[in-house]
């Protein structure tokens, strides 16, 4: 059987004879159980019925001329204005200026950071970087011909100093444990203390 909801979707299919046998039958029943549904479908055949027996309207003879003289004015009319702007700024669409400018941007950073020489950046924790502060790291990796010519002296064995202290070897993952252990420390301190 058909709830509501579905006999009113069904309405329209069952006056215009669309509806198969079997939704048929189940919307015959549910008209029958449901005096709502019986009265609405009463009032949607009433209405359908009346639209039927409206007269046809009829338009001069001249209508559809008329009518394509007017679409086309009113393509010429747009035509003429997108002629008028065609040489200025405004004919230009917006993302264009906005991807220009994308471009501008991106070539003056890339311009500024070959300047500068700093095209690599290093992710390390913030006790990391100091420790290689402390011990003199540059963050700028040596150029293969500085290498060359470089006398590396081994400090406390996996750690390296040259002579110009620009490249040095750290055990990262053991400052990264330590920092861990530090503030670990600090926040069990903190709890013990303020029992």
């Amino acid at each position: 059987m058909l709830n509501c909801y579905q006999f009113r979707e069904l309405i329209s299919e069952y006056l215009d004879g669309e509806i198969s046998y079997s939704k048929r039958k189940l919307f015959e029943e549910h008209k029958q159980s449901c005096q709502h549904c019986n009265l609405l479908f009463n009032s949607v055949s009433v209405v359908v019925k009346d639209l039927h027996h409206l007269p046809e309207v009829s338009v001069s003879e001249n209508f559809y001329l008329n009518l394509r003289n007017r679409i086309i004015e009113e393509r010429e009319r747009i035509n003429r204005k997108f002629k008028k702007r065609k040489f200025g700024l405004s004919s230009i669409p917006i993302p264009i200026y906005g991807l220009a400018t994308a471009v501008v941007v991106i070539v003056i950073t890339f311009i500024v950071m070959k300047m500068q020489g700093n095209t690599e950046t290093y992710n390390v924790p913030p006790y990391v970087k100091q420790q290689m502060l402390n011990k003199g790291a540059s963050n700028r990796p040596l150029k293969p011909h500085d290498r060359s010519n470089q006398q590396v002296v081994p400090i406390d064995g996996d750690e390296y100093n040259g002579d110009d202290n620009q490249y040095i070897q750290i055990d990262t993952a053991q400052m990264y444990l330590n920092e861990r252990q530090q503030n670990f420390d600090k926040k069990v301190r903190s709890v013990q203390y303020s029992k």
